[in-house]
């Protein structure tokens, strides 16, 4: 496969996730780790952030701790880049 047809993680990122993903994950980037806390911080309605969290714990953008959840190390830099 040459390189124009591969994506990097960045591009994939841009492209899969949309401004309430952002907004979300912007929320947790911020400290916010409860899911009311993120709906308040993001605007997004709670069913909506709720269905969305199985899908950031897969792509390993966030963790689950025992205050809620965190980004990862590995996520803080693309989401920056995708926010810009």
């Amino acid at each position: 496969m040459g390189e124009s047809a591969m994506m990097s993680n960045q591009q994939s990122l841009n492209v899969l996730l949309g401004f309430d993903d952002v907004q979300i994950l912007k929320a947790i980037q911020l400290g916010v780790s409860d899911i009311v806390a993120i709906h308040f911080m993001s605007g997004v309605p709670i069913p909506c952030i709720e269905r969305r969290m199985p899908a950031y714990l897969d792509m390993n953008l966030i963790e689950k701790t025992d205050a809620g959840f965190k980004i990862t190390p590995e996520a803080e830099s693309e989401i920056e880049s995708i926010s810009d």
